[in-house]
């Protein structure tokens, strides 16, 4: 299965969490999820994959 969330490293050195259905930031209760650390933004989007998985059948 291809992963639905990457993370994408930012010019400032930060990273955000990517849905890639629509390209941009994925959002968390209302929040983008923008300005991690890469260490924090791998593990939003191994979440949010393990989370949305059982939607692709």
């Amino acid at each position: 299965m291809t992963p639905r969330y990457e993370v994408r490293r930012e010019d400032d050195g930060s990273w955000t969490v990517v849905d890639t259905a629509t390209d941009l930031p994925a959002v968390v209760n209302d929040m983008p999820q923008l300005g991690h650390s890469e260490e924090d933004a791998r593990g939003v989007a191994r979440e949010l994959d393990e989370l949305m998985g059982d939607d692709d059948g």
